[in-house]
């Protein structure tokens, strides 16, 4: 069908996506979970006040230890997510080190092999 019609231009190509872009998104969701994990701490403090003035043995009670749980639940969750987040952007950042050490040898080499020309 190419050879009667033509074959039709690429013009709307992406650009591949660079270590550097990876590193950004990744500190970007970085930013984002840190930004939950503080928000649910201020909600934490907001239960921690109610419990302080309602007595222990009553229903109140156990509903907002309850809320509490399933909160310190969700920050748990966050924070792990922050870690494997944290272990990723390592692990760029150590690639990113490892291609730089490999292209300063590229270029120790070129300059090695021009001297002894």
């Amino acid at each position: 069908m190419h050879r009667l019609f033509g074959k039709q231009k690429e013009t709307n190509k992406v650009p591949e996506p660079s270590l550097a872009d990876a590193q950004a998104s990744l500190n970007l969701r970085q930013t984002t979970l840190d930004d939950k994990i503080k928000a649910l701490d201020q909600e934490l403090i907001g239960y921690k006040n109610q419990l302080s003035k309602v007595p222990k043995g009553s229903s109140q009670h156990q509903r907002i230890t309850n809320l509490a749980l399933d909160v310190l639940k969700r920050k748990k969750g966050y924070e792990n997510q922050r870690n494997l987040l944290s272990k990723q952007s390592f692990n760029i950042d150590q690639t990113c080190f490892a291609l730089e050490t490999v292209k300063d040898t590229q270029i120790t080499v070129a300059a090695c092999k021009f001297f002894l020309q």
